[in-house]
């Protein structure tokens, strides 16, 4: 990665194994967050704007986490933060962490 970072819009993180998704108790690797401070810092210290990805249990503790020290721009997010049976009140959710993250980091 560090020799086309500067060619890439985006880099998408797996925290988990990839295949692996379906499988009950798959967590995140335990090098996630080194993982994605290591990108940042890469990013940050190249002066780039390379939006940083990330996916793999997203949970709204990661999404609050990563998206407070701006360490992650984007984060897709599956059935640990959407329940299939309210998906409308899980967005809702969704929206309002993300308008609780950017009037925090004003």
């Amino acid at each position: 990665l560090e020799y086309i970072i500067d060619k890439c819009d985006a880099v998408l993180l797996m925290l988990i194994n990839p295949g692996f998704a379906q499988m009950k108790g798959e967590a995140q690797t335990s090098y996630s967050a080194k993982k994605i401070h290591d990108l940042r810092e890469m990013i940050t210290a190249r002066g780039l704007d390379t939006r940083v990805i990330l996916d793999g249990r997203i949970s709204r503790d990661n999404i609050y986490t990563y998206g407070m020290s701006k360490e992650a721009d984007i984060f897709v997010a599956g059935s640990t933060c959407i329940n299939k049976d309210d998906q409308a009140r899980s967005l809702l959710e969704l929206k309002a962490l993300e308008d609780a993250i950017n009037s925090e980091r004003s």
